[in-house]
């Protein structure tokens, strides 16, 4: 944190962290691991049932990591928020202790 001049215009600045991602498993939508790596049943991202995915569900939507009203996949997922700080924290105190 601090400014820096450029152009006879003081500019602050602050550290730049990219956008964390989470794993997001496409087949059984939990946040510990890629799909390539699930061993799971497939289940569907509306309502987190296993049943066959070739038709439209018409089953309430239910998360399979929190058991909340929205899509299994969806960002706003507490669960999804939660690993998403964590990892935030982790970056920062990975690039803080890189910098000293």
């Amino acid at each position: 944190q601090g400014e820096i001049e450029i152009n006879c215009m003081e500019l602050r600045i602050r550290p730049y962290f990219s956008p964390i991602k989470i794993n997001k498993c496409r087949k059984c939508f939990k946040h510990d691991h890629f799909t390539s790596q699930c061993t799971n049943t497939q289940l569907c991202s509306q309502c987190g049932q296993h049943h066959p995915l070739k038709e439209w569900c018409n089953n309430e939507l239910k998360c399979v990591n929190c058991q909340q009203h929205h899509y299994s996949a969806h960002s706003s997922c507490p669960v999804a928020q939660q690993k998403r700080k964590q990892l935030l924290r982790a970056d920062k105190s990975t690039m803080c202790s890189t910098a000293s």
